[in-house]
């Protein structure tokens, strides 16, 4: 046990397997939250499923680093007893854990910049980017054409349609609509 660990409680008894692995826990959690690099990765790799859950946690187990299988209801009792704010500190740590490593698992399936497959994931994404623009730009299209039909159906009912037909000569001047 680390001096400077504060939230595990000072003089706590750490004779049961089940307190001694939520200390493990917290400290690997910390550690997770910390610096990943020094997790290694099978154990990565099986906190990216156990973290989900508080009882995933609980069913955590790794020998080398003390950590053991319990039930949640033991799980939240050996915390409650060694850790300072008890399973509520541990989930914290939980959730800040799970959050790393699904920041580090995304980061690190991401190509390496300035490499091919960057490249076409940049490509696709930006085509992706534009699909959508052409399908915004189709749609503001079609709402103008509804309202300028709107338009020159009051116009015609009103009987002012060879003023629409000045007005809108006067828009499509200002506003000219550019072909490829």
């Amino acid at each position: 046990m680390a001096d400077k660990d504060y939230d595990v409680v000072f003089g706590a008894e750490y004779t049961s397997p089940a307190r001694r692995s939520v200390v493990a826990e917290l400290q690997l959690l910390k550690e997770c939250c910390n610096n990943l690099s020094g997790i290694e990765e099978p154990l990565r790799a099986l906190l990216l499923d156990k973290l989900k859950s508080q009882g995933g946690l609980a069913s955590l187990e790794w020998k080398e680093r003390s950590i053991v299988n319990m039930s949640l209801n033991t799980h939240k009792s050996a915390a409650g007893d060694v850790i300072v704010g008890g399973f509520k500190t541990i989930d914290v740590y939980r959730k800040a854990a799970l959050e790393k490593l699904q920041e580090h698992l995304v980061l690190s399936t991401r190509p390496t910049r300035g490499t091919i497959a960057w490249h076409k994931t940049e490509s696709q994404a930006k085509s992706d980017e534009n699909d959508l623009l052409i399908d915004e730009i189709m749609l503001l299209t079609g709402r103008l054409g509804s309202v300028m039909d709107y338009a020159r159906e009051l116009a015609s009912k009103a009987n002012k349609s060879e003023e629409f037909l000045a007005l809108q000569s006067e828009l499509l001047r200002r506003f000219p609509i550019r072909s490829k």
